[in-house]
C-alpha cells in the first residue's frame, strides 16, 4: 500500500474479493466506481511522485488522507450519480 494511503488500508482480516464473488472483470456500477477510485489514485500518483508537483510532493500523509479520503469514500460507497 502506498504510505500516502495507508489509512485507507482495510488490513489482512478483510478478504480482498468477497466470498463467492467473480474473479472477472468488474461490471456495471462496481466498473464506474473502480473506475472512479483509480483514476483518483493514479493521478495522485503521478502528480506527487512522476511529476513531482510542489505542493502534492510538500503535502504530508496526514493532509493526503484528509483531502482524498472523502472523495475515496464517495467512489467506493456512496452516491456518484
Amino acid at each position: 500500500v502506498m504510505p500516502a494511503l495507508q489509512a485507507l488500508d482495510p488490513g489482512p482480516d478483510v478478504p480482498a474479493r468477497p466470498a463467492g464473488a467473480s474473479s472477472g472483470p468488474p461490471s456495471g456500477e462496481l466498473a464506474r466506481r473502480s473506475g472512479l477510485l483509480a483514476s483518483q489514485l493514479l493521478g495522485l500518483a503521478l502528480c506527487r511522485y512522476v511529476l513531482e508537483i510542489p505542493p502534492l510532493v510538500a503535502m504530508s500523509r496526514d493532509e493526503i488522507v484528509r483531502a482524498y479520503a472523502p472523495t475515496l469514500q464517495r467512489y467506493a460507497s456512496g452516491a456518484i450519480d
